[in-house]
């Protein structure tokens, strides 16, 4: 079974599409998930929070309540906004970095 990327940020149901996804595939089927653009920008999101307001920006903030967290009105660092990275910017918009896991 083969899962296409973008499984968050599509709405208010992102925890559903996780749940389903972590069930058992179809017998005999194995799982391949293919990370999509928003998908990416959420695991640079948990290790440069620096691209939140980028994150919630595109879907993010809907990702953040299916799971019951009120999002943040901003990100602030050192008393100012935080700048989006370009790279995540290149990722969220053109989906670049597919990445393959199992």
């Amino acid at each position: 079974m083969v899962y296409l990327g973008d499984y968050i940020d599509r709405g208010t149901d992102s925890r559903a599409v996780i749940d389903l996804m972590l069930d058992e595939p179809l017998p005999d089927f194995d799982r391949i998930h293919l990370k999509g653009n928003h998908d990416n920008c959420l695991a640079r999101f948990l290790v440069d929070p620096e691209i939140g307001e980028l994150w919630l920006s595109h879907g993010g903030d809907d990702t953040l309540r299916s799971y019951g967290v009120v999002p943040p009105r901003s990100f602030r660092i050192s008393g100012r906004f935080s700048a989006p990275s370009r790279t995540c910017a290149r990722c969220c918009r053109y989906g670049m970095w597919p990445s393959f896991t199992s």
